[in-house]
């Protein structure tokens, strides 16, 4: 049973990254190999409040499955925002840095 939710859950992310594809899966990778620590905070800190908040034992299955699919997405999106940042940063630095050698 829990190979056949793991592998359902599998397959509908492959589906939804095959119709749309917004963000490339090497680009949340790249993210998470950068920002490894943060990412590994957050998701540390997110199973803890879903295990104090949440009976999973015996959560029904849509309320799970609701709670898996909120899980990854936070996990997914903080180390692309970190990436964002950072890559703004370095264009602001850029910038500056031109401006000082004018």
């Amino acid at each position: 049973w829990v190979l056949a939710s793991a592998l359902s859950l599998l397959l509908a992310f492959g589906a939804v990254d095959l119709i749309a594809p917004v963000v490339p899966s090497a680009s949340i990778l790249n993210a998470m190999n950068r920002h490894q620590l943060p990412t590994f905070i957050i998701a540390n800190l997110l199973t803890g409040a879903v295990n104090l908040s949440v009976d999973t034992m015996h959560a029904p299955g849509v309320q799970a499955r609701v709670i898996l699919l909120a899980y990854i997405a936070v996990v997914a999106v903080v180390p692309l925002v970190l990436e964002f940042r950072r890559s703004r940063g370095q264009a602001t630095s850029a910038r500056e840095g031109r401006r000082k050698a004018s």
